[in-house]
């Protein structure tokens, strides 16, 4: 039986010993024992593996089918990983863009400015209105409109509907109340998946299946092909009521609110963790990991930082405040500036002086001047 190790790159789809024959194998231990097979067939060196140029090469001569193989068992890995990470809270997903359809920045302050580089640390506080009005949805869901949508809708109710429309939930939603409506446009590439819009939300990236659509979910009758123009009234009149009403930063509302802190941010960061270490049985798991988001304002300009709650501001200001103080303290004791050296003559002539090219390399020639003598043959 062959044994694995914690640095086995086929141990989490292995078992330390193969599984008897008559055993039925899951698709996971199927594709790791022939993912196996493929590598073991690259004849690796074995002072040589986990060597990423080794691989590549021996892979270039591999068979298009072992290739295959090996390319398929690690995006399964890799699907595993971020699966187990996104469940976890771990996933690291770089920059994260916070989609809304206006952001307006209400406050803007410098905290502090670094004594070392000068440059200034600044805790903005934004709102984010995610909400879709009624004409964005509309022009949402005539741009997803397909060709099997308006077949489908032909001859079809309220109840048997299942395209791209306007939908109500068949309950009241829990802690308003009251009938939820939302925009479901079908994928293109994946037609029982919908991806939905609602009033107060936007579009979410999170998708909804058919069945689920079908149990949790009924067609508007404003959104129906043979829809009389009372019922299209209808429609925009409850989808505007549930988008006015969302017009608030409470639970439900269009309205989001946060603190973005930017510009000198790294120097202080331990005034960050301390905010969290503080104040984090008040905050997200996605505040407490302290990751960088990119905003669109209002005038199309970019806003990148670290996002925090607003209930927490006035702990983060006054620790970036402390942070910055101390680092002014240290840099009067510590950071001595050197006097600024002469300039170096042949440096800075070098730097003026335009590169040579093949047209300069050799001169010009004299205007003029007599021509060259001709060579002898």
């Amino acid at each position: 039986a062959r044994q694995t190790s914690a640095g086995d790159a086929f141990a989490p789809y292995e078992f330390e010993a193969p599984a008897p024959a008559n055993d039925h194998l899951t698709d996971a231990e199927a594709l790791s024992a022939l993912a196996r097979h493929a590598y073991d067939l690259l004849d690796v060196d074995p002072k040589k593996d986990g060597d990423v140029r080794v691989f590549l090469n021996r892979l270039q001569a591999a068979a298009v089918a072992d290739q295959a193989l090996l390319f398929e068992y690690f995006c399964a890995s890799h699907r595993a990983v971020v699966r187990a990470a996104r469940a976890n809270g771990t996933l690291d997903a770089g920059v994260a863009d916070l989609r809304a359809t206006s952001v307006a920045v209400t406050r803007v302050e410098v905290v502090g400015a670094d004594a070392v580089s000068g440059a200034e640390t600044r805790l903005s506080e934004v709102t984010l209105d995610r909400g879709a009005s009624f004409d964005d949805a509309l022009a949402k869901r005539d741009a997803g409109l397909g060709d099997d949508d308006r077949r489908a809708s032909v001859g079809a109710t309220p109840e048997s509907f299942r395209g791209t429309g306007f939908y109500a939930s068949r309950r009241p939603f829990i802690g308003t109340g009251k009938t939820g409506y939302m925009l479901a446009v079908r994928k293109a590439n994946a037609r029982n998946l919908y991806v939905l819009t609602r009033p107060n939300t936007g579009t979410l990236t999170a998708e909804l299946t058919v069945s689920d659509l079908r149990a949790r979910y009924v067609a508007h009758r404003g959104t129906m092909p043979d829809a009389s123009a009372a019922d299209l009234a209808a429609l925009r009149r409850d989808w505007t009521e549930a988008y006015d009403s969302a017009d608030h930063s409470d639970r439900g509302g269009r309205l989001v609110k946060m603190g973005i802190v930017s510009g000198a941010v790294l120097p202080f960061w331990a005034a960050l963790e301390r905010t969290v270490a503080e104040r984090g049985a008040e905050m997200t798991q996605a505040d407490r990991q302290l990751k960088v988001v990119r905003l669109t304002l209002n005038d199309q300009t970019k806003l990148v930082g670290i996002r925090f709650p607003p209930h927490v501001l006035g702990a983060l200001r006054a620790a970036l405040r402390d942070a910055h103080r101390l680092r002014a303290a240290h840099a009067v004791a510590n950071v001595r500036a050197e006097a600024p050296e002469p300039v170096d003559a042949r440096a800075l002539k070098a730097a003026n002086t335009a590169p040579k090219t093949i047209d300069t390399f050799f001169g010009k020639k004299a205007s003029g001047g007599a021509a060259p003598a001709s060579r002898p043959p």
